[in-house]
């Protein structure tokens, strides 16, 4: 019999498991193996099965009401279904004889089977979906009713997990109520109680399993500032309830403190749009580039303009040992030059990049018919590697039985590592020969891109700009009020290309100038070069 695997865990955390993926395709393979069955695939899901809608699992289905596979091998049913809509299609296709037997560690189902002790046991999986549901809705219900926070309080707060309370926490009650008095005072701004908290008082959130033990973001203590749990209100679903825990601040303060923030707070107009913010970082500290407008009113005649400026943002001054240095800024026109200038460097006209188009699809389609020689011959070697698996399995099935195995457990598994090795590695040689097959029409995008970049980058819009940039550029940074750019390797292979090329025009106008030499340089050379650089970049 030909039998599908089903794994599955819920699409919450894997610490909530009671048996995980991995697990339940170790131990049911291992069933397999022992009973001797084939095992056409196996499917993995991550998904709840409390409602219809699992794409696997329908998939599964799918093809096993097409006669691909005659069972099922699960951890448990409930693995299967948690609903009526999946459990009644599993029972009925059993119930007809198409499944013709489920599978699990602890017990067989089969078509002559009473069919209502396997559907009892799909609705007690869905009914202990629904219970859980309703418990922990009543649950959290009761301790709002209670006046308790059902979740992690804010900074200032922790959760009491004996008493089921929150309390204050004694590491960090006194700063964070510092750090209100220091707004309500009105001579700090919040981006500045940042600094400080984080660099002169060592102020870290607290460490979680798996988050926490960091400096204080800037977006944390502005969501802190408009929080009304610290006057002892906590907000859950668009609902203001009354807290049992301690207020840090009273109703009038947290009213103050809103209105500093409002006053203080820098509200951007987003309807700005700078061509280069989002593509830049600073050489020095790696934080973001960012772009403002300066207006500057001329002394004599009173005129004003406008400039645009790009700088480092320093956002991770705070949390560095020494801050960043950088404080030159660069003209978005020096920019925009500067930019001008490398796209010139690797920018080619029509009539070569038809040219180089004939070259590259000759020295493409070259080792075309060598290639896919070189991918059957692997094939054939990886069919030949699972005959051989099948072979071994079946060898360790028929020596199950007998006093003096012949393949002990030890050499089975060592054998069967060294062959799904070495499958492996033909595996990644076909994923490698096919991808380079592919590479030829990438190459011509890259040549095509070539041809109108200059055009794209002076006649495009700002996202255009910026879409045309993260193709050709592997990094921008700014440093010491300059730009440095690092081209992709495709592009860096058209300008190197372009270097030879002008390299062999200088110096075939030399030959003639001084009639030293009679024969001409061909151009054929470059091609080449340009091809066998375009090959080292590979672009994927």
């Amino acid at each position: 019999m030909q039998f599908f695997i089903y794994c599955r865990k819920s699409s919450e955390d894997s610490n909530r498991q009671v048996q995980s993926i991995s697990d339940q395709k170790r131990i049911l393979s291992e069933l397999a193996l022992i009973r001797g069955f084939k095992i056409v695939k196996i499917f993995e899901e991550s998904a709840s099965a409390k409602a219809p809608g699992r794409p696997k699992f329908n998939d599964m289905m799918d093809r096993i009401e097409q006669g691909e596979a005659d069972g099922l091998l699960c951890w448990k049913l409930d693995r299967l279904a948690r609903n009526p809509v999946c459990g009644g299609r599993v029972g009925w296709l059993l119930n007809q004889g198409v499944i013709k037997q489920i599978v699990t560690p602890e017990r067989d189902y089969f078509p002559q089977d009473n069919v209502l002790m396997m559907t009892l046991e799909f609705g007690m999986a869905h009914e202990f979906i629904n219970s859980l549901s309703k418990n922990v809705r009543r649950g959290l219900d009761s301790k709002v009713l209670k006046g308790w926070f059902p979740g992690i309080p804010p900074l200032g707060y922790k959760n009491d997990l004996e008493n089921h309370t929150i309390v204050p926490d004694e590491d960090r009650w006194d700063m964070v109520r510092k750090m209100w008095d220091m707004l309500l005072g009105g001579k700090y701004y919040p981006t500045k109680i940042v600094n400080i908290a984080n660099s002169e008082w060592g102020f870290r959130t607290k460490r979680r399993r798996k988050i926490g033990g960091n400096p204080m973001s800037e977006s944390v203590i502005y969501k802190m500032f408009q929080n009304p749990f610290y006057y002892g209100f906590f907000e859950l679903k668009g609902e203001l309830h009354q807290g049992n825990h301690k207020p840090m601040i009273t109703k009038e303060e947290f009213d103050t403190a809103q209105g500093l923030i409002g006053k203080k707070r820098i509200r951007k107009d987003k309807n700005i749009h700078f061509p280069f913010t989002g593509l830049i970082q600073c050489g020095e500290c790696g934080c973001m580039v960012t772009a403002e407008k300066r207006e500057m009113r001329n002394k004599t005649n009173s005129r004003v303009r406008t400039y645009t400026y790009y700088h480092c943002t320093h956002r991770r001054d705070s949390r560095r040992e020494q801050p960043c240095s950088q404080r030159k800024h660069m003209n978005e026109k020096d920019m925009e030059d500067a930019i001008r200038a490398l796209l010139k460097t690797i920018y080619i006209s029509t009539p070569f990049k038809e040219w180089a188009w004939e070259i590259l699809l000759e020295a493409g389609h070259k080792d075309e018919a060598e290639r896919e020689a070189n991918i059957q011959r692997l094939q054939k070697e990886v069919h030949s590697i699972e005959q051989r698996l099948d072979n071994l399995l079946q060898l360790k099935i028929s020596t199950l039985n007998l006093d003096g195995a012949l393949l002990n457990d030890d050499e089975y598994k060592e054998q069967k590592g060294e062959l799904l090795k070495e499958k492996q590695d033909l595996l990644e040689h076909i994923k490698s020969s096919r991808s380079i097959s592919k590479t030829v029409d990438a190459h011509l995008e890259v040549f095509e891109i070539a041809s109108k970049c200059l055009t794209l980058f002076e006649c495009g819009t700002s996202e255009e700009k910026k879409h045309l940039l993260r193709g050709i550029l592997e990094s921008l940074t700014l440093k010491n009020g300059t730009i440095e750019f690092k081209l992709k390797p495709p592009f860096e292979a058209i300008r190197d290309g372009l270097k030879q090329i002008e390299a062999i025009e200088k110096e075939r106008f030399e030959c003639l100038r001084t009639a030293t030499e009679k024969e001409e340089l061909s151009l054929s050379n470059s091609s080449v070069l340009v091809w066998q650089g375009l090959q080292e970049s590979n672009p994927r």
